[in-house]
């Protein structure tokens, strides 16, 4: 829950940043723009991940989940395809980020609420790698470092 908060404020930011600043650079916009996606995909990830835990407690509801939040995504993504251009073509851009300040920060509460439904971790295990776990799990291990290395790889090349 704690990744998600920080996200999102991040990425609160970074709209903000994006409506409210003069970005003379493609760096700064590129920037706010990697903030703003860093949002976006570290909440549906740990969302996912949260609700595959809730499809394995009801096989039976499984499926009907995954529909209900890709036909909510679906439709959210119309409703911004729809409103994003004439919206951009009338009025400032800009204006566009002033929405998504708001969007962007609608996940704060409810997760800071305790929504989401996650464990405490207990005091002596924070901040502590589990390395029996690792040891456990080898050769996801070795797939988690392979995948590390070659995204650094790519960052460093591009």
């Amino acid at each position: 829950a704690s990744y998600i908060i920080a996200s999102a404020v991040m990425g609160s930011l970074a709209f903000f940043g994006l409506a409210s600043l003069p970005i003379s650079t493609p760096t700064g916009a590129a920037a706010l723009f990697f903030l703003a996606n860093l949002e976006i995909a570290t909440a549906d990830l740990l969302c996912e991940g949260r609700y595959a835990t809730k499809m394995q407690e009801k096989p039976a509801t499984g499926s009907m989940m995954v529909s209900y939040v890709w036909g909510l995504f679906q439709m959210g993504a119309l409703v911004a395809a729809l409103l994003v251009g004439p919206l951009a073509d009338q009025t400032n851009p800009k204006y566009v980020f002033w929405i998504c300040v708001p969007l962007a920060a609608s996940i704060i509460l409810p997760v800071a609420w305790g929504y989401l439904g996650d464990e405490k971790v207990a005091p002596e295990k924070r901040g502590k790698i589990d390395w029996a776990l690792a040891r456990e799990h080898p050769m996801i291990m070795a797939y988690c470092l392979t995948m590390a290395a070659a995204a650094l790889g790519n960052a460093a090349l591009d």
